[in-house]
């Protein structure tokens, strides 16, 4: 997540949409006093430095502790800081992760949101899903992984109880709607990302020739494409969990299955 006070935007970062490529290809735009949260990690791996902001905020005595235990642990500093920064932001105000949702972000930001460019990334609902089955299941061995469809029913069941999980995992995808009103004043589709990004950079005022790194792109999705996952079951179950996320507009933002 972005808020730029240097060029008046706000990126929100709807999860698995490529967002973090995006974080990274603003970074070395953003103004000394710009707030990122996030993509620390993978801005020290290309050669870049923390901004002003970031580096006072990792200092910040409520979470120095933190920062200098992440850095032993885990030897890597850009890790470190930006999970300081995260939890600096989180306790002190209440902007919940690198996927805030825009409510966190509008009570934040106060007066300012009306007057930024907002805008975010979507994602064609069946493709996400695939999507998260093989990250959140990266770390397991492969023998341990549920079925596509058990993970599909689980998300299902999580959603309509509303556990902790589920709906933290669709609240960091729902960044675009509100009872029937845009909240973002661009939303740029992951299917065809780069043009989308030019456009949106040429809305903020930044050139539009800036490249998109890959970032976590996980390499254990197989090639083929996510249709092959589906059965009418499956398939209809993301429809209806995404008529939530999109508010009924999924058609209209030109997702098919």
């Amino acid at each position: 997540m972005i808020i730029s006070y240097k060029h008046k935007f706000v990126f929100l970062h709807a999860a698995k949409t490529g967002g973090s490529s995006i974080a990274l290809a603003l970074y070395p735009h953003l103004g000394p006093d710009d707030i990122i949260i996030g993509t620390q990690q993978h801005a020290k791996r290309h050669g870049l430095r923390p901004n002003r902001r970031t580096l006072r905020l990792a200092l910040h005595p409520s979470v120095v502790a933190l920062l200098l235990k992440e850095t032993i642990s885990t030897r890597d500093s850009g890790k470190a800081i930006d999970k300081a920064v995260k939890t600096y932001y989180r306790r002190a105000h209440g902007l919940s992760s690198a996927h805030a949702p825009p409510e966190e972000v509008r009570r934040f930001m106060g007066p300012l949101w009306d007057e930024f460019h907002k805008f975010a990334f979507a994602r064609n609902p069946w493709d996400w899903m695939v999507s998260v089955y093989y990250w959140r299941h990266r770390r397991q061995p492969r023998s341990e992984w549920p079925e596509f469809e058990a993970f599909v029913e689980t998300i299902r069941r999580e959603v309509k109880n509303g556990e902790p999980e589920g709906l933290r995992l669709m609240r960091s995808f729902s960044m675009f709607f509100d009872n029937g009103k845009q909240i973002v004043d661009s939303i740029g589709r992951f299917e065809h990302m780069e043009s989308d990004f030019r456009q949106i950079c040429q809305r903020i005022g930044l050139p539009t020739d800036i490249r998109l790194p890959v970032v976590n792109k996980n390499k254990l999705r197989p090639p083929h494409e996510y249709r092959q996952h589906y059965n009418d079951g499956t398939r209809t179950m993301v429809e209806e969990l995404f008529a939530v996320v999109y508010d009924n507009k999924t058609h209209e933002l030109g997702f098919e299955f």
